[in-house]
């Protein structure tokens, strides 16, 4: 089948941070054509994809006034995060621990791209890059909604610094002794 002729799509580019991923953004853009520059408000969904183009019909050219509008087409670019990384709906982040709590368990706190705190157990014997799963603490699926994980990857400082009694203390350790 033919298309039916319209009026131009007009393309933009928004560079969105991974917090307005999370929600949605609402902006206003002021957009040209052929006859007229006008304001338009362009709500961008929760869940965006960076490169991911977005058609919202009818708000494109209308110079032609016995065609269609032609689309807006909306280019999104997702800005690199500080602390986060992102793969579809689930973002990560690394958390440093003492080789300590490595060994014996513990607790860490790890912020949530809301700015909310959660709790995590790290268990007993915990190995490097071992990735905790937080469910439902990641992004929003731009179909259905549901929020996506977030993944904590357990990194393990080593002391470099240590004294020799302490040293020996290891070594006692390591041979049984």
């Amino acid at each position: 089948p033919r298309q039916r002729a319209k009026n131009k799509d007009i393309s933009i580019n928004l560079e969105i941070t991974l917090q307005e991923v999370l929600t949605g953004k609402d902006f206003d853009a002021q957009i040209s054509t052929q006859a007229v520059t006008k304001d338009v408000h362009i709500k961008v969904p929760p869940g965006v994809e960076n490169g991911q183009s977005i058609k919202y019909q009818g708000i494109g050219d209308n110079s032609i006034k016995n065609l269609p509008p032609g689309d807006l087409i909306v280019n999104i670019y997702v800005k690199p995060h500080e602390v986060f990384t992102r793969s579809g709906d689930t973002i990560t982040c690394e958390k440093r621990i003492p080789v300590w709590d490595a060994i014996l368990g513990g607790v860490i706190t790890v912020e949530t791209l809301t700015g909310r705190e959660l709790t995590i157990t790290i268990p007993k014997g915990i190995q490097p890059e071992t990735i905790l799963n937080c469910k439902e603490e990641g992004l929003p699926n731009i179909r259905t909604r549901r929020r996506g994980s977030l993944h904590v990857k357990i990194k393990i400082d080593i002391p470099k610094n240590l004294t020799e009694e302490q040293l020996e203390k290891i070594k006692d350790l390591k041979y049984g002794i």
